[in-house]
């Protein structure tokens, strides 16, 4: 294809991504012609093409970004290509400009995306100028690889922030396009930017942050306020698996032993933060590949028709995949099941399937109040034989309740005075007396933290003087009456 490359930004949703697109590819497709004219090893070559010489330089390219689009739309699954926005505008921009021989191609990229989601192997353009660059010094390789990852990053975020999945695919596809390339010289790859828009140009990846160790978590775990039976029974537990995972080591029989999880106490008990803690456990002990947690509840898993259950929960564990799935109130997944119109219990059947096809990277921790837990449980057998570890979550003390207090207002530089402490312990007294299943706990905490700075401000903004101790200071006229928040 020797003909002038042109194209009008505005049909593509994103005239700058477009204007990159069409600036990449006017670089590459003269070297990328050059290669593909000696290239002798046309096995390496997509298949149904009829020989090398078939192949046009632009056709190369454009079923490369082609097969990037459709996979990296929805990574991880097949490719709706109805509803792949980047594919179709790309499709219509370049289809004026590809040879007789690209309709064949394109059916084989398209059938590659939908039998291999989630792009892993090497853009073919990509290995062709490497060989490029061996016979003459150049650096087309490295623009080609800064080009297929941008695009990539592009069309993950065009619509809608990135996936925990996607970002996955992402970074995998980051790794295999620059393993083993560096620009001409010995530069690392990272030098140059100079092949995107200054004005649209990605921001750069950012290191990721240091795991904890196992002794920071716990550290972190200890520090919480009261839990004092949550801490032991997780370091039990956590005992049990260092043992076995030793056992393992040195050649001996292991007790074999769920990882999932119950946790059942009234809200505002902690109970996201340690899940939270635990992924990280899990994964200091090798146990999880990443140790993030992925949090959900009933809406997240149960859609209203008939098959769109089963993908909101596929969906929602690939999210989770090596870390935790943490599903709130979860007793709601079949709170309905005696109507035939809900899908809790798909939903219920789903999440089951999948515990145990990704049994070896994945936990999930089922919470919600302890009554309603047991009878969830008891709703499908396979529950039982899956949750069979239970962590109870009490509910703060008046005392331990006054203590988050003070955290809370030690996070924005505020201290109670003692005759204010004195007050908010009354207060929580009185509000533990009455408290029922839905007592708030660090939730109610919080609410009266909130009510007593805004009735600090009211009383101090009109003083003529204040001081830095005015500002700091709750006093107990500032402390709301238990009337006021129970």
């Amino acid at each position: 294809m020797n003909a002038e490359l042109t194209f009008d930004p505005e049909a593509y949703r994103d005239p700058h991504l477009a204007e990159y697109l069409f600036m990449g590819m006017r670089q590459l497709t003269p070297p990328l012609r050059e290669a593909l004219q000696w290239d002798d090893d046309p096995d390496d070559a997509p298949q149904n093409a009829a020989d090398d010489g078939a192949l046009d330089a632009l056709d190369v390219l454009v079923i490369d970004l082609c097969l990037i689009a459709i996979r990296f739309v929805s990574a991880g699954d097949a490719a709706s290509l109805a509803s792949n926005v980047p594919f179709q505008d790309m499709r219509r921009l370049v289809a004026p400009h590809v040879s007789a021989s690209f309709a064949d191609l394109f059916r084989w990229a398209v059938q590659e995306a939908a039998d291999k989601p989630g792009y892993a192997q090497r853009p073919f353009s990509l290995n062709l100028l490497e060989e490029y660059d061996q016979a003459h010094g150049s650096d087309y390789a490295l623009q080609a690889g800064v080009f297929f990852f941008r695009f990539g990053a592009a069309v993950v975020k065009l619509h809608r922030q990135a996936s925990d999945m996607e970002a996955r695919a992402l970074q995998q596809f980051h790794e295999t396009l620059y393993t083993g390339l560096v620009r001409a010289g010995g530069n690392d790859y990272h030098d140059d930017d100079d092949y995107y828009p200054p004005h649209r140009r990605p921001p750069r990846e950012p290191e990721r942050p240091k795991q904890p160790t196992l002794e920071e978590l716990f550290d972190e775990l200890n520090s919480l306020i009261g839990l004092e039976n949550v801490k032991h029974d997780l370091a039990e537990m956590v005992d049990f698996l260092r043992v076995q995972q030793l056992r393992e080591e040195r050649g001996h029989k292991t007790v074999p032993t769920s990882r999932h999880l119950v946790f059942y106490g009234n809200p505002g008990t902690g109970k996201t933060t340690v899940a939270r803690l635990l992924g990280g456990i899990y994964r200091a002990l090798g146990i999880l590949s990443r140790g993030h947690m992925v949090e959900t509840d009933r809406a997240g898993m149960v859609a209203g028709y008939v098959g769109q259950t089963a993908q909101k929960v596929t969906r929602v564990v690939n999210e989770a995949l090596g870390g935790v799935l943490f599903i709130d109130e979860a007793y709601a997944l079949a709170a309905y099941n005696q109507s035939s119109n809900d899908f809790g219990p798909e939903a219920v059947a789903t999440l089951l399937k999948l515990m145990e096809d990704h049994r070896d990277d994945l936990v999930v921790i089922v919470a919600g109040y302890p009554e309603k837990m047991r009878n969830f449980l008891r709703s499908n057998p396979g529950l039982e034989s899956r949750f069979n570890k239970f962590i109870q979550f009490d509910d703060y003390s008046p005392e331990e309740l006054t203590a988050i207090l003070e955290h809370f207002a030690g996070q924005y530089d505020y201290r109670l005075s003692e005759a204010a402490r004195r007050k908010a312990t009354r207060v929580f007294e009185a509000a533990f007396r009455l408290r029922d299943e839905v007592f708030g706990n660090a939730r109610f905490a919080r609410n009266l933290f909130e009510r007593a700075i805004n009735k600090q401000a009211s009383r101090i903004a009109h003083i003529e003087e204040i001081t830095d101790e005015m500002l700091f200071t709750l006093e107990p006229d500032d402390i709301p009456d238990a009337g006021e928040m129970i």
